[in-house]
């Protein structure tokens, strides 16, 4: 969900369980930070970021184009295209 303050990564998202070798450390770390709020790799709780990326990055375990993976799941469309039609 895009909010003013960021994007927010829902209670309810489930966690890829592999990590990319290339974000072993970018991902362990941020997974750890947020350890309270993921139970079985769902979140328990909200989680904000900074950016699109960074919270596709998380759910995935890889590094993603967030604007371009994101999609609106009532309009199949992309953050970007969204974006885009503003």
């Amino acid at each position: 969900m895009v909010t003013t303050e960021g994007y927010v990564l829902l209670k309810g998202s489930k966690l890829s369980e592999k990590i990319a070798p290339g974000m072993v450390e970018k991902i362990t770390r941020l997974r750890n930070k947020y350890a309270d709020r993921i139970e079985n790799n769902v979140l328990i709780e909200n989680i904000l970021f900074n950016s699109p990326s960074g919270a596709s990055d998380f759910v995935s375990g890889n590094s993603t184009p967030g604007p371009s993976v994101w999609k609106n799941c009532k309009t199949n469309m992309t953050l970007k295209e969204m974006e885009n039609a503003e």
